[in-house]
């Protein structure tokens, strides 16, 4: 799927056309870091944050296609390019705890985490869980994605934390994927809405584009439409008033 498909299938061209763009609004990527020498990115208001012992590169190869996602939403949103992930993807809640405290620190409205791990158990309780709830208490919006298992009763964290927006991904023909985990978990509705995810065409490191599937991507398109949101009202949303928005704006989407 094309970012612009993306675009007009979220509606968010009308959006557009009210003249909301995302700017002043801050936007934290925890991610494998981004391309900022693409030319998609070009003109973009990004900083970078490495807390990896790896070179601030996309190595990858993940974190240049969530940005590329947000910006065709959000084109005018800053973001916080903060690295977590190394060149396999891996992490630890540990460092993820860290960005989420740097990403507060520098000021920002939203926090996009395309990633995360199973818990054995509710992660209500959790440090992370805990931290995130904390924080969200103070008007940070916390998106994530919902993992890549299929269905399942298992927690993804932090996703499937108290205060976080939970993406799964769909297709095209808005039927949510199989890959797209989905519980019930910690005895609630799981995820929280669906996005597009499947073979979704946006830019990679080196000049490139190519074509990447998850919920990693779906989860980009809530923040950059939370983004707009909070350019047009002025204020963050509570995760119980995003709950009640997406009750009143989204569709029904078929299970496989």
């Amino acid at each position: 799927m094309e970012l612009t498909d993306i675009s007009t299938k979220t509606d968010a061209t009308g959006l557009h056309s009210l003249g909301l763009s995302g700017k002043g609004v801050k936007i934290a990527i925890l991610d494998s870091g981004i391309d900022t020498t693409h030319p998609l990115f070009e003109g973009k208001d990004i900083k970078t944050i490495n807390l990896t012992d790896e070179p601030e590169e996309d190595q990858y190869q993940h974190g240049t296609h969530v940005a590329s996602i947000i910006f065709s939403l959000a084109p005018e949103a800053t973001l916080l390019n903060i690295k977590v992930l190394d060149f396999e993807g891996k992490t630890s809640i540990s460092k993820i705890m860290k960005a989420i405290e740097v990403a507060c620190d520098e000021g920002a409205n939203i926090i996009n985490i395309s990633g995360g791990e199973e818990s054995g158990d509710c992660p209500d309780d959790h440090p992370l869980g805990r931290l995130i709830l904390n924080k969200s208490f103070s008007g940070v919006m916390f998106v994530a994605s919902a993992g890549n298992e299929g269905p399942k009763n298992r927690p993804f964290i932090p996703a499937s934390c108290r205060g976080v927006v939970a993406v799964g991904s769909m297709n095209d023909m808005m039927r949510t994927n199989r890959y797209s985990s989905r519980g019930p978990v910690c005895g609630r509705i799981y995820p929280d809405c669906v996005a597009f995810g499947d073979n979704v065409y946006a830019a990679l490191p080196f000049n490139k584009y190519g074509f990447l599937s998850g919920t990693s991507q779906a989860s980009p398109q809530v923040s950059a439409m939370l983004a707009l949101m909070k350019e047009y009202c002025g204020k963050s949303f509570s995760k119980e008033q995003i709950d009640h928005f997406l009750s009143l704006s989204c569709s029904w989407i078929e299970q496989p």
